[in-house]
């Protein structure tokens, strides 16, 4: 899903709001939506701003961990930069890991050193600090021992070797039809941009030097056989397409170069905020999130204190593949804070399998009106193709895979409400199901031009090449009392 600011303030509290504000990113994946609320805090804000982070995957725990504290301790100047390329990269330059080693890779080995007489069965905690910003570490002894080694290239892999490991998974030959699937999404110019990342895996424009990045990125290789993600995952989907393409620079097609100077925009902001003066409070864990409520006080600058939240951002275990509606509610709700300590205190849930869960109740008269409206983006020649009836003509793969695009949700979703009893859920916990998103909007990847307005076949096509299917929904919740 694009990053979201979980605060939007400006909508809700207010941009002259004043009071301490705590965040909770129950299962946070990665740190887009920290750098973007962060971010986005009015440059008025005279409060604290406290992040707690969790997630529980060492890979994502120990990444978070690692881009703070470079955002903190390294020059203001390289900071964004080793920050996008840790993240999204296969290779980094090797000055880049050398600053990483002699400024980051001391602090946590210090923690390691200093625990190793200590329990094995108790969570450890470190509190690093700058003038303004500081980062509490919440982890066993058994996983501050893992974090030394991803930012330690394994003994032996080149950066040769490093890339046939990855290309086996981006380049497998069995997965050619996935590929070619989703590279007919595409608008064609888009195509050599997106089989780059797919052969070289570096966040960077086309016209760049690629021979600088020289050494594997080591939050990425465990080892001399293995690359850790699926073929599927792509730094676009986690930022808004219409946010960036076509925005930065002369080579508007470079849909990859123009999302990492889209990233490194928000990462330059983020570094900046960090240190402008507000205070800022970081706390990561690697915890399942059920284990949240107890560890509450862990994270309070006043130890034995509970903190209570004015946004939880659960990401999406609400789906009934996770933990679904009502535990996610029965977990989190005693941790939102009331109304009347903040009367905009919201959970937020995604949704993002929800619909495909419900699609049995489609009709064929659904499917008739989809056809109908995809008529104004596709056009009646379109349609009405010979090859459409072949159902391995790609032609037709694309119109199947279109329809998501211009289907009814709201009906769909009632009908997942319904079943999984969310009326029910609420009322048990105190929380109340918000008629109108002030966070963040119900439907963000809906298709907004209405049909044949102008801009509406652009807002198509750029959904269609998103990856996203406009059925991804968020519900809020705000606290009864």
């Amino acid at each position: 899903m694009p990053a979201i600011d979980v605060l939007n303030i400006a909508q809700n509290e207010g941009v002259n709001y004043d009071k301490d504000l705590n965040l909770l990113f129950a299962a946070s994946g990665d740190i887009r939506n920290v750098i973007l609320s962060v971010e986005s805090l009015p440059k008025e804000y005279s409060g604290s701003c406290h992040c707690v982070i969790n997630d529980r995957d060492i890979d994502v725990t120990a990444r978070t961990i690692i881009m703070i504290l470079a955002a903190m301790f390294l020059d203001a100047e390289d900071a964004p930069e080793t920050i996008l390329h840790i993240w999204y990269s296969t290779f980094l330059k090797s000055g880049m890991l050398e600053q990483l080693q002699s400024i980051v890779l001391p602090l946590i080995n210090d923690v390691c050193d200093k625990i190793r007489a200590k329990s094995d069965n108790v969570l450890h905690a470190k509190t690093f600090t700058t003038a303004s910003c500081s980062l509490r570490v919440l982890l066993n002894k058994a996983t501050w021992y893992k974090l030394p080694p991803y930012l330690t290239v394994p003994r032996g892999l080149s950066a040769s070797t490093a890339s046939e490991i990855r290309k086996k998974i981006m380049l497998d030959p069995s997965r050619r039809d996935y590929v070619d699937r989703g590279l007919f999404t595409l608008p064609p110019a888009w195509r050599l941009s997106h089989m780059r990342w797919r052969e070289e895996g570096q966040l960077i424009p086309l016209y760049e030097e690629r021979t600088l990045f020289d050494t594997p990125n080591p939050t990425f290789f465990k080892g001399m056989d293995d690359w850790p993600m699926k073929d599927s995952a792509n730094p676009l989907e986690g930022w808004s397409l219409g946010d960036h393409v076509g925005k930065w620079g002369n080579a508007t097609n470079d849909i990859y170069g123009s999302l990492y100077f889209h990233v490194r925009k928000h990462l330059v902001a983020f570094c900046m905020r960090i240190r402008s003066g507000t205070k800022i409070r970081f706390s990561v864990l690697n915890e399942d999130a059920l284990r949240l409520p107890e560890l509450s006080s862990e994270t309070s600058p006043d130890r034995g204190t509970v903190v209570r939240f004015d946004r939880i951002e659960c990401a999406n275990i609400a789906d009934e593949r996770w933990l679904g509606i009502e535990c996610t509610l029965n977990t989190f709700a005693p941790m939102l804070k009331s109304r009347t300590e903040n009367k905009h205190a919201t959970l937020i849930t995604l949704f993002i399998n929800a619909l495909v869960t419900v699609e049995e109740h489609l009709k064929y008269a659904d499917m008739q009106k989809e056809l109908e409206a995809l008529k104004t983006y596709l056009g009646d020649p379109f349609l009405s193709r010979p090859m459409m009836r072949n159902v391995n003509n790609p032609e037709f793969l694309r119109l199947s895979a279109a329809r998501a695009l211009v289907r009814d949700n709201d009906r769909l979703f009632a009908i997942y409400e319904s079943r999984n009893h969310f009326a029910a859920a609420t009322a048990k916990v105190g929380l109340r199901m918000k008629n109108a998103n002030t966070v963040i909007e119900k439907w963000p990847l809906m298709l907004k031009e209405l049909p044949r307005q102008q801009g509406a076949k652009e807002e198509f096509d750029m959904l269609m090449a998103s990856g996203h299917t406009s059925g991804e929904r968020y519900v809020e919740w705000s606290r009864i009392d």
